[in-house]
């Protein structure tokens, strides 16, 4: 099996803040959804979208906006989440895996709020869906296509992203949710020297072989 893969060069912050990122990524979804079978050949009947961490909440903002807004001929099959940010509203106070794992190597609850203020430098944006896709609407989770979630054990994203989970299977949504033991948020780029990376590469490309076929 041939897949492709378009990876989309978008805007980042701080230069430039949210929703650029967003925008431009919905660009590329609907420039390949017009143009990707005449220009490349694509079957977009046969479609998923990925992440990882911040990108993994792009991922799953895409999905749901494809939800909302169906082109023709599109269908997406799959959304395969790793480590992602669901809820930019979280804090120590409120998230029981921000709290426990508030300073944990690799991504601490101060880098990632120091990271959101960059991001979403507006307090006002932090609870718009396509901000925190946890908070989109249950019409919206209703619509989406199956999920594959990759979470870190040792991470302060854990909690959200089985929310996440959580949230899609209330609503009907069929999700396969992997949690690596004793890992931290970025082990999925340390694939090159840890075997949980390579399973968790693994886990995601069976999922595209499965939904692809």
């Amino acid at each position: 099996m041939y897949l492709t893969t378009l990876v989309d060069a978008h805007r980042l912050a701080p230069e430039e803040p949210w929703p650029a990122a967003i925008e431009d990524s919905w660009e590329a979804y609907l420039w390949t959804t017009s143009h990707g079978a005449r220009r490349l050949n694509l079957d977009i009947s046969k479609m998923a979208v990925s992440g990882a961490s911040a990108g993994a909440k792009i991922a799953a903002v895409i999905a749901q906006k494809a939800a909302r807004r169906p082109q023709p001929g599109a269908s997406m099959r799959s959304q395969l989440l790793a480590v992602p940010i669901t809820d930019n509203t979280a804090c120590p106070c409120s998230n029981p895996t921000w709290k426990a794992f508030e300073f944990t190597a690799g991504l601490s609850a101060q880098k990632m709020l120091w990271y959101r203020q960059h991001y979403l430098p507006n307090k006002a944006d932090w609870s718009h869906p396509e901000a925190s896709p946890l908070l989109a609407p249950d019409e919206v989770f209703q619509r989406l296509p199956p999920a594959v979630i990759i979470l870190a054990e040792l991470d302060v994203l854990k909690h959200e992203g089985m929310e996440y989970a959580k949230k899609l299977e209330t609503n009907g949504v069929p999700v396969k949710v992997t949690v690596m033991e004793s890992m931290p948020h970025p082990f999925l780029a340390m694939d090159g020297v840890l075997e949980a990376g390579r399973k968790a590469i693994t886990i995601m490309c069976d999922e595209l072989i499965r939904v692809f076929e």
